[in-house]
């Protein structure tokens, strides 16, 4: 399942990269995201302005008490991306912890330059292989990933206006 997600940021294009790879950004990103845990593995930046992440989240489950506590710190997602300087985009994969192998995600972010700051591009792809399951799966996956980037978007957006480094005024 293939899906785009678009966003207005108030900020431009090299301030949200800025804050894309930022640790104390990112702290208060996915505690607004509710995630239980967010831990950057590895960060590595060449010398021709690319750069290379691994992470490793643990996002909020949803269903009863009783089966989240069963679950609490076993379901988590490692994502690796790089984002090229020259095509100025994020390109990354994220890997279950459940039944590896089963969900592939993938996908890209690419900004475009607008009068209000940015416009944000996400591209993403989705495979869940689960025999009578997969697509009911894919649009949970895509329901959840909508919601996340509304709420990370007006992160973004609040965080720079308090910050000083809205696109206008």
């Amino acid at each position: 399942m293939q899906f785009t997600i678009e966003n207005v940021l108030a900020v431009r294009p090299d301030v949200f990269w800025q804050l894309f790879f930022d640790p104390a950004y990112n702290e208060g990103l996915y505690r607004e995201l509710r995630f239980d845990s967010y831990e950057v593995l590895a960060l590595d930046r060449a010398a021709d302005g690319t750069i290379r992440r691994k992470l490793r989240a643990v996002p909020p489950l949803s269903g009863p008490e009783i089966l989240k506590r069963q679950l609490r710190g076993m379901v988590y997602y490692i994502e690796e991306g790089t984002y090229d300087p020259v095509r100025d985009v994020w390109e990354f994969e994220n890997h279950t912890s459940v039944k590896a192998g089963t969900t592939r995600v993938t996908g890209s972010i690419r900004l475009e330059p607008i009068p209000e700051g940015t416009r944000q591009i996400v591209a993403l792809d989705v495979r869940v292989s689960a025999l009578g399951l997969g697509s009911l799966v894919e649009r949970q996956i895509e329901k959840g990933t909508r919601e996340s980037y509304r709420v990370a978007s007006a992160y973004a957006n609040a965080y720079a206006a308090s910050h000083g480094l809205l696109a206008t005024g």
